[in-house]
């Protein structure tokens, strides 16, 4: 956190002081960089610029939030910050996609969803993002089961994950998202059986992170057809080692249908409607 605070104060030296410019950029090349790593962790190491640097204060302001105590120490373990700073640039592309969504998403109303919420720490950092946007109403919907994987759906590949996750817990998610009650919709419940007409109509952005690659497909065929031009699609198992048929079933799905998908070097992958 000093090395950001340091490189954030050197990037507004740099554009107000001109002739200093070589001198600062010297500074900040050889001693703040050097061969320390502006980021680590999530799978993914830099030391170019991080994105959240700048012009993201809604998202500075949740994950400190976080750290504060805002979200229950309990759920991962450990302590959140730890978690969440670790995987700082996937929460990052969360706020960006929440953006992207309200500023060109082509829906009178916003409808979020989530397909695989865990004890919230996504679904804070969209609903902390989407509180930030000019939007005059949105309804957050959030489907998980909140118990052990059934093995019925999995795949071969996947068949050692029967029964990880019964440690979940509908409540400590539902405490974690206290702040945000009033725009959530909980849809407990088995993927597909839980996708029923309660579901939106529309769908402004979606979040599947279900380590499932046929509960993914049906969230895609169910969802996909509801989402408006501008609409986003988060993907979390897109590119992680060892979830090929959910990549696989993904790119299958996805490749005839309008709209781009935009691999990330964190594991996810996002795509544009």
């Amino acid at each position: 956190m000093v090395k950001l605070a340091s490189n954030r104060f050197l990037r507004g030296a740099y554009r107000h002081l001109k002739r200093l410019q070589p001198v600062i950029r010297e500074f900040q090349m050889s001693v703040l960089q050097g061969d320390q790593p502006t980021h680590h962790g999530g799978g993914m190491t830099t030391r170019h610029q991080v994105p959240w640097l700048h012009d993201w204060q809604d998202f500075e302001a949740a994950m400190t939030s976080i750290r504060e105590g805002d979200f229950d120490p309990e759920t991962y373990g450990v302590d959140p910050s730890e978690t969440f700073d670790r995987n700082m640039w996937r929460y990052w592309n969360v706020a960006y996609s929440i953006r992207h969504a309200v500023e060109h998403c082509q829906s009178v109303s916003f409808n979020a969803v989530e397909c695989g919420v865990a004890e919230g720490g996504t679904a804070f950092i969209a609903a902390a993002q989407l509180a930030a946007e000019p939007v005059a109403n949105y309804t957050f919907h959030l489907y998980d089961a909140w118990e052990g994987m059934r093995g019925d759906g999995l795949l071969p590949s996947e068949i050692s994950l029967v029964g990880r996750y019964s440690s979940l817990s509908e409540a400590r998610a539902r405490d974690n998202l206290e702040r945000f009650s009033a725009n959530l919709c909980w849809h407990p419940g088995h993927i597909p059986e839980s996708l029923d007409d309660t579901a939106p109509t529309t769908v402004s952005w979606i979040h599947i992170d279900l380590n499932s690659a046929t509960a993914t497909l049906d969230v895609l065929e169910y969802l996909w057809p509801r989402m408006p031009e501008g609409a986003v699609l988060l993907l979390d198992d897109h590119g992680w080692l060892f979830w090929d048929d959910t990549r696989r079933v993904i790119n299958r799905y996805l490749r005839s249908r309008p709209g781009t998908l935009l691999p990330l070097s964190t594991g996810q992958a996002m795509y544009f409607r």
